[in-house]
Formats: structure tokens, C-alpha cells, sequence
């Protein structure tokens, strides 16, 4: 009697979907200069995640980010990487559903299921520099932080190839700072007289010592890059570990001889530091075994 196993399940994730607006009309060389970006602008983003609990996947015009669970997580990540994107044409699709380990016809270990598939559609439908979520991510991040329930406004519904109908929402790029203005409100109204002062005079502080803070950035370059700020040269990286920089928009660069450069736009805070780790001789994927389906059950806790 044959051995049989049990299907694998699906599990629910958060997917990403970082969509490059009209990556096919590209040039090879330009294709692996915005690779490069967006593998940089991942990196970035995903910082705050938690170890082990999510994984990037190759999608045909971009990259996705698998998020176990964390519907907010996934959502506050998405909005660093639109973001830091700058003037990448950087179409994002947030969704949360069922994801599923399996085989494909060639044995390669792959993710699929609606909450992948359904991420595609999202970022189709987003245009350059826009964020769009599923309702089910509006959802889980209301039930998750119900005071953020301004953050998320609705575009409406949409209908992809396959008539299904999409109900989408978009930041609120307003309501969080109206939100803040509540608040602060509210707790002014609590002081008064000297207290109320005293209060406003060390905000006044805090927001002075902010705005002249310095931004930094943090390199972590295999083998080796030569780094430039807007242009200008800053040594090479390692030894090169960290820079210093005013806060705002800058364009960063690592050069690494004939291999197409690592370029990013960047917009930094007071105080912000911004990591970026890049390999200029990463070696190309080998084709997946069937024990890589093993690997991607453990991380999606199957």
C-alpha cells in the first residue's frame, strides 16, 4: 500500500504585493537596477517584523512579502516601503488570507492560495505611489487597533478579469495627524496655568532638539560598494559603516564595478536611520527541491 500524507493547509498571512509600474517595458539592465531597489526598500521596510515570521517571495513584476498573521504589521510595513520608494513608481497590494506550500508542476516548492493571488489584483489596480488594501485587512487592523479606524478610507469597488468584486481602502494621509490634533487637545484641556506652560514649553524643546537632529544611514555591503550621497562621494563600504546626513530627500548609491549599481531614493526624519544591506555577488537561485517544501512548512508553521 502506497504511503500517503496529509494535504498541507493553508495558513492565513498578510501578503505584500510591491508592484513596479511597467517593469515588463524595461530594459534587462534597468529590470535589475529596480530589482535591486525594491530587494533594498524590502529590507528597509521589514525591519520592525519579527524573525521568522515572514519571507520574501519573486513576483512577476516586483516582490511580495509573506506576513504570518499581523494584519497591522503588515499594513505599517507597506507604508514605510511606499515611503521610502520616493520617486520609484511603486504600486503596492495589501491582503490578508489563506496562503498554501506546495509543488508546482516542475517540483519547485512554491506559496499559493487567494491571499497571494488576491494581493496581484490589489496592486494591479493601484497606480504608481499608491497604497491599496482588501477589506479584510481594513478589518484586522480595526479589530487590532480600533483607534486607527480614520487611518483607512474607502476607494470604492472594484472588479478584476474574473468578475469578482474588490471593496478597497487607501491611508488616510490626514486622519492620523487629525487624530494626534484630538489628542492633544484633549489632554491640554486637562492642564492649566503654569502647568499648562511648562507643558508646552517642553514640547516646544522636544520639537527643536527633533528638527535639528540628524539622520543616519547604516551599510552593510557584500563584498564591497563605493557610496555616493546625492553625488558625492563617502568612502566605500566596509569599512564604511555609517553616515550622517541631514534630514529630507537624498539619493543614495553603491557602485560596485561593471555590476549594476544600488540606487535609492530616499526621504529621512530627524533622528530616522535608515539600514540598507546589499550583495553585489549574490549567486542565482538553484532550482528548488522538494525539501525546500519542508523548509517553507516550518516558517509558515505548518
Amino acid at each position: 500500500m502506497a504511503d500517503s500524507y496529509p494535504a498541507p493547509r493553508p495558513v492565513s498571512a498578510s501578503v505584500i504585493l510591491l508592484r513596479s509600474h511597467e517593469f515588463a517595458r524595461k530594459a534587462v539592465a534597468e529590470q535589475a537596477r529596480v530589482k535591486a531597489q525594491l530587494e533594498a526598500l524590502v529590507a528597509f521596510a521589514a525591519m520592525p517584523l519579527a524573525v521568522g515570521r515572514w519571507l520574501v517571495l519573486e513576483a512577476p513584476e516586483g516582490l511580495a512579502i509573506v506576513v504570518l498573521g499581523g494584519a497591522e504589521a503588515a499594513f505599517d510595513t507597506a507604508r514605510r516601503a511606499v515611503t521610502a520608494a520616493a520617486d520609484l513608481p511603486l504600486a503596492v497590494g495589501v491582503n490578508l488570507g489563506p496562503v498554501l506550500a506546495e509543488l508546482n508542476d516542475r517540483g519547485d516548492a512554491v506559496l499559493a492560495g487567494d491571499g497571494i493571488e488576491t494581493a496581484m489584483v490589489i496592486a494591479g489596480f493601484a497606480a504608481p505611489g499608491q497604497l491599496l488594501v482588501s477589506r479584510s485587512v481594513r478589518d484586522a487592523v480595526l479589530e487590532q487597533a480600533p483607534e486607527r479606524g480614520e487611518d483607512l478610507r474607502s476607494m470604492g469597488t472594484f472588479t478584476d478579469a474574473r468578475v469578482r468584486t474588490h471593496e478597497l481602502f487607501a491611508p488616510d494621509e490626514h486622519a492620523a495627524l487629525r487624530r494626534r490634533r484630538r489628542l492633544f487637545t484633549l489632554g491640554a484641556a486637562s492642564f492649566c496655568g503654569i502647568l499648562a506652560i511648562g507643558f508646552a514649553a517642553r514640547q516646544s524643546r522636544e520639537r527643536r532638539m527633533v528638527a535639528g537632529a540628524r539622520a543616519s544611514v547604516e551599510f552593510a555591503i557584500s563584498p564591497r560598494g563605493d557610496v555616493y550621497i546625492d553625488g558625492a562621494p563617502k568612502g566605500r563600504s566596509p569599512p564604511l559603516e555609517r553616515i550622517a546626513i541631514s534630514p529630507g530627500a537624498h539619493t543614495i548609491e553603491v557602485r560596485n564595478g561593471q555590476n549594476a549599481p544600488l540606487q535609492l531614493k530616499v526621504n529621512l526624519q530627524p533622528g530616522e536611520t535608515m539600514a540598507i544591506r546589499h550583495s553585489f555577488n549574490a549567486p542565482a537561485p538553484a532550482p528548488a527541491s522538494p525539501g525546500v517544501m519542508q523548509d517553507l512548512k516550518r516558517k509558515l508553521g505548518m
